[in-house]
């Protein structure tokens, strides 16, 4: 069960809590989205212990209310619980290699990025040894200060994810494919053209990009950026709807 006393279900509007969705996705009702547990000053924040069956992506991140953690966005099959801020739908595709185990370089990407949940693609160059730390890099602190003069120059306290990126990673390999079939259900009529509830086909696009998507008007696609930061999307039919 849930490690506090929040109800499951709220009893206001009758929505199912985060650990209500954890226990569905998961098999324990914990309140939190991130990797593990987090002690606070003795206080236990109980987290997702283990990479999940399914997966899990929320608007709430992109609003920067939550970050989910790799062990709900990489899951053990190709499909994603979808939450918006009071409704829950699903997105799948048949290909396996977007749950393909990640390679060096894109370790090292959610690594950095994680040192800055708000997706601006820099760090605080106090954090490089952090960074290298936890990717598995050489983290010597006469080895960190070399580095911190090398990646910021002009000395303006910032490293930029593409110059440590270049640095650390110049050959580049992805093990998500640039192109994949996508389908998404939303179970609600109203949420589907005419009343009639159907299962949507696409297609997405994953090929990078350096720029920022924040204003996209597309909510489905400002959830699914969370864990493919520049996803397109391309729909046989009418836009999915994730309320």
């Amino acid at each position: 069960m849930a490690e506090s006393c929040e109800p499951l279900i709220e009893p206001v509007h009758a929505h199912g809590s985060q650990a209500l969705i954890n226990l569905f996705i998961t098999g324990r009702a914990v309140t939190n989205v991130w990797n593990g547990d987090v002690n606070i000053e003795g206080f236990i924040l109980k987290g997702i212990v283990e990479q999940s069956s399914i997966g899990y992506l929320s608007l709430m991140e992109h609003l920067k209310y939550l970050s989910v953690g790799s062990y709900l966005k990489s899951p053990l099959n190709p499909v994603w619980v979808i939450s918006s801020e009071t409704h829950l739908t699903v997105v799948f595709s048949p290909d396996k290699k977007l749950v393909s185990e990640e390679t060096p370089c894109e370790k090292a990407f959610r690594i950095f990025q994680s040192f800055n949940p708000d997706g601006d693609k820099f760090i605080s160059s106090d954090m490089l040894g952090n960074v290298l730390r936890e990717i598995g890099l050489e983290s010597d602190p006469n080895y960190v200060a070399l580095m911190k003069t090398k990646l910021d120059p002009e000395g303006l306290g910032v490293i930029l994810l593409p110059a440590f990126m270049d640095e650390y990673f110049p050959k580049r390999t992805r093990s998500v494919p640039d192109k994949f079939e996508i389908y998404h259900w939303n179970g609600l009529s109203k949420s589907n053209k005419d009343g009639v509830v159907t299962l949507k086909h696409g297609i997405a696009l994953t090929t990078e990009s350096d720029l920022n998507y924040k204003d996209d008007l597309d909510r489905l696609k400002v959830v699914l950026r969370t864990k493919w930061q520049s996803i397109e999307l391309l729909w046989d039919s009418v836009l999915p709807l994730i309320d």
